[in-house]
């Protein structure tokens, strides 16, 4: 993870430049494949999609790097930290409460609590004719999900806090279910 300041120096914040998985500070932490990454803005801290390992990585403001959840092992299971697994988790975005929503291209939408709890908040109704890349969400806690379509046509789609989801804009037609 490199950093670049308000003159335009660029420094390195995170991570040993290696592949690899590992947990530490700064520049002793290695990564697999960084996708997504945000910052949840009461705490400052930093999440990142580690894609290669499977998992979800945290770093706070001093460089310190652990993983929040995942162990690495490609799956769809919900726990809690590392007894959790992810499917190539692609993007992250956090609430303003502090939850966490995570994409997976080839999975459902999870979501992240602060402790570390992972559940599924959202399944696609064909998981792999649909991929999603990337989500946001906003103050009234609806989430914004850009998706490919198998098709190669690509939307975005609106899931509303009651769970109603439909198709906002894109190349497509339908709705998500």
């Amino acid at each position: 993870i490199r950093k670049i300041d308000r003159f335009g120096n660029v420094s390195t914040f995170a991570g040993s430049g290696e592949i690899g998985f590992a947990d530490g500070m700064g520049t002793e932490a290695k990564f697999g494949r960084l996708m997504g990454m945000t910052i949840e803005r009461r705490s400052q801290i930093m999440y990142v999609v580690d894609n290669g390992n499977h998992c979800i990585r945290k770093i706070t403001l001093d460089g310190e790097v652990s993983t929040l959840a995942g162990n690495g092992f490609p799956g769809t299971v919900d726990a809690v930290g590392i007894n959790a697994q992810f499917l190539f988790p692609n993007d992250i975005t956090a609430d303003p409460s502090g939850s966490l929503y995570v994409t997976e291209y080839y999975g459902p939408l999870r979501k992240i609590l602060p402790n570390g709890t992972v559940s599924t908040l959202h399944t696609p109704g064909n998981a792999f004719d649909l991929f999603q890349t990337g989500v946001a969400i906003d103050n009234m806690f609806s989430i914004y999900l850009s998706v490919q379509l198998g098709n190669g046509n690509n939307a975005i789609y609106k899931l509303t806090p009651d769970g109603a989801g439909y198709q906002i804009a894109g190349s497509s037609t339908g709705y998500l279910d």
